[in-house]
């Protein structure tokens, strides 16, 4: 017979449930991209993470495209799933430097937390010509993170960070 337990989610509410009933909430993901190429790349990389997990259901991918962070409306939309997420993931394929728009939205992003964050990583091509400019988006939201006191993780230390 299973017995009742406290929880606490990560967003800090506690609840009493008969043990193993009631899976935990899932892991809240944002997905920053530029481009379809970009956001597949992504998904790929989640999905890879995810692969032989028994609950694919424990995340909640929360994407997001570059350009939606210049109107009021969706940039404010992508502070609200920001302030709940616990993975931020920026996929890129550009060939053209990280836009200011998205690199003042991760400023105001990462020191809007009101969860733990457990990573910032950055996915881009390189073996393309788009590595230049992967490298570089990659040293401007490492060093968003850094300000913000977050923790930055190379794409295959994702899984590490999720599943701890």
């Amino acid at each position: 017979m299973p017995t009742m337990t406290s929880l606490t989610s990560p967003h800090g509410f506690e609840s009493t449930t008969a043990g193993d009933d009631v899976p935990p909430p899932p892991m809240n993901i944002v997905i920053l991209y530029d481009d379809q190429t970009a956001y597949r790349r992504a998904m790929h990389l989640l999905a890879d993470m995810l692969a032989g997990r028994a609950n694919e259901s424990a995340v909640r991918p929360l994407p997001r495209r570059f350009e939606e962070l210049r109107f009021h409306p969706w940039r404010e939309r992508a502070q609200n799933a920001a302030a709940e997420a616990e993975i931020f993931i920026i996929a890129t394929s550009a060939k053209a430097p990280l836009p200011t728009h998205v690199t003042e939205w991760l400023s105001e992003a990462f020191a809007g937390r009101s969860v733990a964050t457990a990573g910032v990583s950055v996915v881009y091509d390189a073996d393309e010509d788009v590595h230049y400019f992967g490298a570089l988006c990659e040293t401007l939201v490492r060093h968003e993170a850094d300000v913000a006191g977050l923790p930055f993780l190379e794409p295959g230390q994702l899984a590490i960070a999720c599943f701890r």
